[in-house]
Parts: structure tokens; C-alpha cells; sequence
């Protein structure tokens, strides 16, 4: 209901740095419990029609949410830091650019939790200086992660002006009224493309689609438009 996470979602595993994993999982814990809380009232604001209420406990959950975020976007830096400190190199050439970037540095912020997603891979944090940038190394880092099987299935999602991916951009993407073609760029070197060619409120929303379309959860997939600069 209103986005919030499943109450009975599994907690994650520990991780591999034991202190940090314990920290991990009891913060966790909490933010589980209290959006458990939230969605109570909130069903229970809804019995009663008390829109207002309903209105503050969203808010709350957002926060919840934001100090969850916050936690995964610091672990996900200091997994990178900790990586180049110690000399770690991606052997995939073609995703070797799919790392965590300045974090907050463009219209979108999106953070991949892949570890607690039961993913073999570590957290990312993408935010480019262009919306259309963002939204292509998302792709990339899940095509990274999850194989480039994750392709063929997010054809089937259509967005305003197509699918999001297609093999056929001169088909797929040619608008209709102009003939011209609508903005994409290319995924990697899988022969994919993704559609970029929509306002960034349109690709924060189409974001949320593909996680959704794969079976990832909003908790572990979190998908922002930055408010600390204008949209691009």
C-alpha cells in the first residue's frame, strides 16, 4: 500500500565485514519495524477516512526511508573506496564504468542495493551530470549484475514512446507524426538500447517500472529525482 515495503520482506544476510554487517542488519531491523508500524496506522487511517493522517504517516515512511537510503548510498562509497584502496579491478571491460559516482551529482539518484537483493554484486549509487546518462548505466548495472537475460524481459515493458529496450531502434523508436527518431542510447555492447527520450520525472517513473518489471524491491531499489538541482 502506498509503496511502502512488504512487512513480512526478508531481513538481509550479514555481510562479509562482520561490525558492519551486525550495524547493517540491526538498523535494519528498525526501519523494518517502524514502516511495519506505519502501514498499520495507515490501513487504519484509511478505515477512518482520515486523510490527513494518512498524509503524515506517508512522510514518515519517506523518512524512514531516506535515513535507509542515506546508510546504503555511505556503505556503497566506502565498499568503492575500500576496492581501489586495495587494488580490486572488475575483469568485465564493458561494465568496468559501472561503479558508485559523487553521489547526489545529477537530476536523478539511484541506489542499487544488490546484496540485499540477493544479488552477487556490490551496491551502486548512479547519479550522472544528464538524466539520459543516469538512466543508461542503470541499465548497464543491472545487465552487469543480473546478466544480460534482464534485456530480453524489459522489451515487454512499453513506456510513452515504446519499449524501454529494444534491439530495433530504427523500428521501436522512429516517431510516428516526424520520422525521426526518438532519443536512446546504446547498452554497453549487449546491441541493446534504452529510451531516453522523456523529461526526468517521466525517467524516475520509468525507473520504478524496471525495477518493478525485474522483481526488485523499492526497498533495496530506490529511485530519485535530486530536488537539489534543476532537471536535465
Amino acid at each position: 500500500m502506498n509503496g511502502l515495503a512488504e512487512p513480512n520482506a526478508a531481513l538481509p544476510q550479514l555481510g562479509k565485514n562482520g561490525l558492519t554487517g551486525v550495524r547493517d542488519t540491526v538498523l535494519l531491523i528498525i526501519l523494518m519495524k517502524l514502516l511495519e508500524q506505519i502501514l498499520a496506522k495507515i490501513q487504519l487511517a484509511a478505515g477512518a477516512g482520515d486523510l490527513e493522517r494518512i498524509s503524515r504517516l506517508n512522510q514518515l515512511a519517506k523518512r524512514v526511508r531516506e535515513i535507509e537510503e542515506g546508510t546504503k548510498a555511505f556503505d556503497a562509497e566506502l565498499a568503492q573506496i575500500t576496492s581501489e584502496v586495495e587494488g580490486k579491478e572488475t575483469s568485465d571491460r564493458t561494465y568496468q564504468a559501472v561503479a558508485s559516482p559523487p553521489i547526489h551529482s545529477g537530476p536523478i539518484v539511484v541506489t542499487i542495493d544488490f546484496p540485499h537483493l540477493g544479488v552477487n554484486h556490490a551496491a551502486v549509487v548512479i547519479s550522472e551530470r544528464q538524466a539520459s546518462d543516469t538512466m543508461r548505466r542503470v541499465i548497464e548495472a543491472l545487465v552487469a549484475a543480473k546478466g544480460p537475460s534482464i534485456l530480453q524481459s524489459l522489451t515487454q515493458l512499453r513506456v510513452n514512446r515504446g519499449p524501454i529496450v529494444t534491439q530495433d531502434p530504427e523500428h521501436d523508436y522512429k516517431n510516428p507524426q516526424t520520422g525521426q527518431l526518438y532519443a536512446h542510447q546504446p547498452v554497453g555492447s549487449t546491441g541493446f538500447f534504452v529510451l531516453t527520450h522523456s523529461a526526468t520525472v517521466e525517467k524516475v517513473r520509468d525507473l520504478g517500472l524496471v525495477a518493478e518489471t525485474l522483481g526488485l524491491s523499492p526497498l533495496h531499489f530506490r529511485v530519485r529525482k535530486n530536488e537539489e538541482m534543476r532537471s536535465n
